[in-house]
């Protein structure tokens, strides 16, 4: 239903945006909020049909679709611009794409049924995703934890670009016939480039491998350890070069082991918290994130003013508190898998 709800609001961009060429614009933190509840969508449904055992074995490799899919698409993308189709055209093929996402469901949920030979899962009981988190320590921590990182990456952003401005009018000073904006747009296609594809190397060569060396651990804290080193020598006064390639690393690793932590820390959770809670979680508390990160760059460039360095080091506490948080939530989560897998024992033994 979810997907359904996806491919007709894509339609009604489209021709809302044919009609009123101003909503395409304004459409565009919509269309965004879409594309996280789609992604959510799908790891819910891929922490209810898989176990445990089989979702810590299995996220890292299905985790290579997603991380692939970003300069796939991008390049997608591209090419149909080159050939000269609209903006309206590559939605409605967005919207293609969701229905045939939605077939693909279907297909797996009658194999993974059969096989398992499992009956039809109940229907989800009412209630919201935020009454959830509110109730459960584990799920608090996971929303604080997803708030603290997205809160770190955006302020790194931010400390990118100002070393990336400040160099760049150091250049024009000195050469009045130095073109910024190519630099910027260059300086910029490199970062995204290397990003995306030391993340995709590291999504198929390293993650299952960290995964099955250190569990939830070491893919968990990987992103807060590379943070903390990469803002560290940015406050010692890195210069750019080193800050990215330090940017690179931190986003490459958000893109990969993180983004496979996230979801693994889904397995031991209920039904209704999987596909209620964690829409809340991927949408609402990552975007708050983003606000968070607004309300200090505003605080540190008028009220309070600081450099590249200061930036920084206000990351580097940031960081330290994600560090702090993950450890309580690994330790929750422990508690949480034990209490099920207990659930379970009894289960079994009471049938037999």
């Amino acid at each position: 239903m979810v997907l359904r709800l996806m491919a007709n609001c894509s339609r009604v961009f489209v021709l809302a945006s044919s009609a009123f060429p101003f909503f395409f614009s304004s459409s565009s933190n919509k269309r965004l909020l879409l594309s996280l509840t789609t992604i959510a969508q799908f790891w819910s449904y891929a922490n209810e049909i898989y176990t445990r055992a089989e979702g810590d074995r299995l996220f890292p490799l299905i985790a290579i679709g997603s991380t692939a899919g970003a300069p796939l698409g991008a390049a997608l993308a591209g090419w149909l611009f080159e050939l000269g189709m609209s903006p309206f055209v590559l939605m409605e093929i967005a919207a293609a794409i969701l229905l045939l996402h939605l077939s693909l469901y279907r297909v797996v949920a009658h194999r993974m049924a059969k096989a398992a030979n499992r009956p039809q899962a109940e229907p989800i009981k009412g209630g919201n995703g935020f009454g959830l988190i509110l109730k459960s320590p584990y799920l608090r921590l996971v929303a604080l934890f997803l708030v603290l990182l997205n809160l770190v990456n955006t302020l790194g952003e931010f400390i990118l670009g100002q070393a990336a401005v400040a160099n760049a009018d150091r250049s024009l000073a000195m050469d009045p016939g130095f073109d910024k904006q190519a630099y910027l747009g260059a300086f910029y296609g490199r970062y995204f480039l290397f990003t995306n594809i030391a993340a995709i190397l590291i999504q198929a060569f390293l993650v299952s491998r960290l995964a099955k060396r250190f569990d939830l651990t070491g893919v968990l804290l990987a992103l807060p350890i590379v943070s903390f080193f990469a803002y560290g020598s940015a406050a010692v006064g890195a210069g750019l070069s080193t800050l990215l390639y330090v940017k690179i690393a931190e986003n490459s690793t958000d893109y990969s082991i993180t983004n496979t932590a996230k979801q693994m820390l889904w397995l031991p959770t209920t039904r209704e918290e999987k596909y209620k809670a964690k829409q809340a979680i991927d949408t609402f508390f990552v975007r708050f994130g983003d606000m968070l990160a607004a309300g200090l760059v505003f605080v540190g460039t008028n009220l309070l003013p600081r450099g590249v360095a200061g930036f920084a080091r206000v990351n580097m506490l940031i960081v330290a508190a994600a560090i702090l948080v993950g450890v309580m939530l690994l330790r929750e989560h422990g508690r949480l898998v034990a209490s099920t897998e207990k659930a379970i024992s009894g289960t079994e033994e009471t049938v037999r």
